[in-house]
C-alpha cells in the first residue's frame, strides 16, 4: 500500500513520519510539502491513498484533491485538517472521500487507512475501481430533488419534512450521512438516520449545499432505459421499512433498527453507481440477465467480475460509513459466502428477499430466495414466517410503499 501525505507544515510531516514508523514494513509512505510537490510525486509513481491538509498556500487541499480526482481517479482521497469552518468543509465535500480532524490519533488514522484500502481486492478490473473511486456524489430522483428544493424555498421550512424527503432517496441519504458523520463535526455518536442528519446540519447548510455548492444533482434517467429508477428507489425504500420492522419485531434497540433502515435503503446503491458510471457495460449486464433469465448478481459477476453489492459496499467504505453498514450492503444477497458478520445483516438480507417475494413486478424475473441456512447459523431458524407476516402487515396498512 502506497500513501502520500501532503501538508505545508514540515514539522507536522516529520511528526507523521515518526508516528507511523511502526507501519514502515507494510506501507510505502511519501511526504509532500504542498500541492505542486504532491502532483509531481503522483505523476512519477502510483499511489493508493492521498491524505492532504486543507489550508495550504498556493493550492489548498480541496483544489489538490479535485485535480487528483480527475487525473488519478483510482486514488483514495482523504482530508486531514485542523480547520473546521464551513467554507473549507463545503469546498472539500465533493473531492474528498473522508474528512479527519487534527489532532488525529495514530490508531484512528491507521484504522481509516486500512478500512479504505481493505475492499480494493474485490476489483479485478481497475477501470471499474477507478470509476467508483472517482465518484464524489450520487444523483437523486428528479421529483425528490424538486420536492426538496420546494421545501427549502418555503419561508418556514420544516427540518422534519426535509428529513423525510431525504429518507426516501438513496443518493441524498448517502451524501448527507457521508458529510454529517465526518470528524469535522466532532460528533460523539454516529448519526444513523437522514432525519437526524438534516436536523444537525440545519437549514442554512442544506440550502448552501443544494443552491450554491451543487452537491445534489438530479438523476439523468434517460441514460439507461432498461432500468426503472423509480422501481429501484421504491424497492430500496420498502426494503428499508421491512428491515426496520423486522429488527423491531425481534426486540432490538432503536439504534439497531435505524441502522437496519439505512443499510437496507442503501443496499442497492451499487446499481446506481453502475447505471450512472458504467452505463454501456451495465446495459450488457441487464440484457444478459433478462435474456438468460438469471439473477442480476450472476450476470454482473460474469460480465464485470464484481457485483453491485460489492461496488456499493466499496463506495460506502470509501465514504467512511460504519463497517456494519458496509458489510450489510456487501452481503445483502449472499451472506453465507462470508464469515463473521454484524447482527444487522440477517435483517437486511431477509427484508430484501421478502420485498422481492411480496411485491411482484414481473413473474418472469429470477427469484431472490432467502438463505435459510445462513439464518440458521445466526440462531434465527424458523423466524421467517413471523417476519413475512410483519412485512405483509406493513403493506396492508400502506406503510411499506
Amino acid at each position: 500500500m502506497r500513501i502520500l501525505f501532503v501538508d505545508d507544515d514540515k514539522k507536522l510531516l516529520r511528526g507523521m513520519r515518526r508516528m507511523l514508523m511502526s507501519k514502515r514494513c507494510g506501507w510505502e509512505m511519501d511526504f509532500a510539502p504542498g500541492g505542486p510537490a504532491a502532483l509531481d510525486m503522483l505523476a512519477a509513481r502510483d499511489f493508493d491513498i492521498i491524505i492532504a491538509d486543507m489550508r495550504m498556500p498556493g493550492m489548498d487541499g480541496a483544489e489538490l484533491l479535485g485535480i487528483v480526482q480527475q487525473k488519478h481517479p483510482g486514488v483514495v482521497r482523504i482530508v486531514l485538517s485542523g480547520h473546521s469552518d464551513r467554507d473549507y468543509i463545503m469546498k472539500a465535500v465533493r473531492p474528498a472521500h473522508q474528512f479527519l480532524s487534527k489532532p488525529c490519533s495514530e490508531d484512528e488514522l491507521i484504522e481509516v487507512i486500512e478500512r479504505a484500502f481493505s475492499l480494493r481486492s474485490i476489483f479485478t478490473d481497475t477501470a471499474i475501481r477507478d470509476t467508483v473511486t472517482r465518484l464524489d456524489t450520487l444523483p437523486t430522483l428528479p421529483q425528490i430533488y424538486n420536492e426538496l428544493q420546494a421545501e427549502l424555498d418555503k419561508e418556514e421550512s420544516s427540518l422534519v419534512s426535509i428529513g423525510e424527503i431525504v429518507s426516501r432517496d438513496v443518493g441524498l441519504t448517502a451524501d448527507i450521512l457521508k458529510l454529517v458523520n465526518s470528524s469535522f463535526f466532532g460528533l460523539k455518536h454516529e448519526v444513523q438516520t437522514p432525519v437526524q442528519a438534516v436536523t444537525y446540519l440545519g437549514l442554512d447548510v442544506l440550502r448552501g449545499l443544494i443552491l450554491f455548492d451543487g452537491l445534489f444533482t438530479p438523476l439523468d434517467e434517460v441514460r439507461l432505459r432498461q432500468m426503472s429508477f423509480d422501481q429501484l428507489w421504491r424497492h430500496s425504500l420498502v426494503t428499508a421499512r421491512f428491515a426496520k420492522a423486522i429488527a423491531r419485531s425481534e426486540g432490538n434497540k432503536r439504534s439497531v433498527s435505524d441502522q437496519c433502515f439505512v443499510s437496507a435503503l442503501l443496499h442497492d446503491v451499487g446499481k446506481l453507481v453502475l447505471a450512472q458510471g458504467l452505463t454501456e457495460r451495465y446495459e450488457a449486464v441487464l440484457t444478459a440477465a433478462r435474456e438468460g433469465n438469471m439473477p442480476i448478481l450472476e450476470a454482473e459477476r460474469d460480465i464485470l467480475g464484481v457485483s453491485h453489492a460489492q461496488i456499493g459496499g466499496y463506495l460506502l467504505g470509501l465514504w467512511g460509513f460504519s463497517p456494519d453498514v458496509v458489510l450489510s450492503v456487501v452481503n445483502h444477497n449472499m451472506p453465507s459466502e462470508t464469515g463473521d458478520l454484524p447482527p444487522i445483516v440477517p435483517y437486511v438480507h431477509a427484508a430484501n428477499a421478502l420485498e422481492h417475494e411480496l411485491i411482484t413486478i414481473n413473474d418472469g424475473y429470477a427469484p431472490h430466495p432467502m438463505d435459510e441456512a445462513f439464518l440458521a447459523t445466526q440462531g434465527m431458524s424458523g423466524r421467517t414466517e413471523a417476519w413475512r407476516q410483519t412485512c405483509e402487515e406493513l403493506l396492508h396498512n400502506g406503510e411499506g410503499s
